[in-house]
């Protein structure tokens, strides 16, 4: 009876299962990554667990009584297994945050506000020796519409030298302090100049998202409410403002005034226009770009990476020495037969 389940448990078949109860845990994972669900620790390591002690009960009998013919097979399984510990760690210790970051402004990690998720004990881990100043951001569409054929912002850092130039880019980019930035978004607010009873009430970019243009957004300036939307391209439709593409031509603000519900003023303004209703002077100044700025901290990153080297190095071993060895296996069995 033992001598049977050894003989099981150090088969190829056995390893081949083991092959497909990895692939199975692999999707596990995935799909715990992608609905962003909070597994608790015997959901990751239960299986883990349970795999890996078959895991190194089939290769010990198999390298033990030499029937292991194939070394790519072992070097796979293994490739399984470090995939599985760089997903399990980065499940458990991955930080990521997201920042609105205004061309030719500083950031700061540990100043600014950042929309975080992961262990808290960890995030401040993110914040550390970490600021940047947004040199320039470029953007390109492919004929006018919402898509992205360049979406780019140059870099510098830290924010106190400038010595260190990088470029940051949709879903890829640079590697700082051990954490990793990308961008992951686009926009663009309203720069304009406010008075109120002479008295500047704002001056400077508006942080309101008014991407794409016709995005109608609301700020309160005493108890006025000032509704508006940006138009980069803009032309008349049937008597409505419209924009012909995404292209940044010739910037217009529409703007609308309520003081108490009541309609104080409403009509677009060109760069560098001033109106005045009651006692609010307004002057529209032009457009500023901004960016999402993704920061990633993983630290199962490099583990999911080299696993993924050792599963190619395992296949290309099987590719490359299979047929051969297929042969031995048969010849060797009828031996022992």
């Amino acid at each position: 009876m033992l001598k049977k389940v050894i003989d099981s448990l150090g088969s190829r078949r056995f390893s081949m299962w083991l092959l497909k109860a990895a692939a199975v845990y692999m999707l596990y994972l995935t799909v715990i990554w992608v609905v962003e669900l909070l597994p608790t620790k015997p959901m990751i390591w239960g299986p883990l667990a349970l795999w890996g002690i078959f895991f190194l009960a089939n290769v010990l009998i198999s390298l033990i009584r030499d029937k292991y013919r194939y070394n790519g097979n072992f070097i796979m399984h293994g490739a399984f297994f470090v995939l599985a510990v760089g997903f399990i760690i980065g499940a458990l210790f991955r930080i990521e945050a997201q920042s609105v970051v205004v061309n030719n402004t500083t950031f700061y990690a540990d100043r600014d506000q950042l929309q975080l998720t992961g262990p808290e004990k960890l995030q401040s881990s993110l914040k550390n020796n970490l600021d940047l100043y947004v040199d320039r951001i470029d953007v390109e569409f492919l004929m006018g519409k919402q898509y992205f054929t360049t979406l780019r912002a140059d870099i510098s850092y830290p924010a106190s030298t400038r010595a260190n130039k990088a470029s940051l880019y949709l879903n890829d980019g640079v590697n700082i302090s051990g954490t990793r930035l990308k961008l992951s978004g686009f926009g663009i607010m309203p720069k304009i100049l406010i008075k109120r009873l002479g008295k500047y009430a704002h001056r400077g970019t508006v942080e309101l998202s008014l991407f794409p243009p016709g995005v109608r957004e609301s700020i309160n300036v005493g108890a006025y409410e000032l509704t508006l939307a940006l138009y980069t391209d803009p032309a008349i439709r049937g008597g409505v403002l419209t924009n012909k593409s995404l292209n940044i031509t010739n910037p217009m603000l529409e703007l609308e005034a309520k003081w108490l519900g009541n309609e104080a003023f409403r009509g677009v303004l060109n760069i560098g226009e001033t109106v005045k209703f009651g006692g609010v002077e307004l002057r529209f100044d032009g457009i500023e770009r901004y960016v999402v700025i993704n920061l990633i901290k993983d630290p199962g990153e490099n583990i999911v990476f080299l696993g993924y080297i050792l599963l190619s190095l395992g296949l290309l071993m099987r590719l490359i020495s299979g047929r051969g060895m297929g042969r031995h296996s048969k010849t060797s069995e009828r031996e022992e037969g």
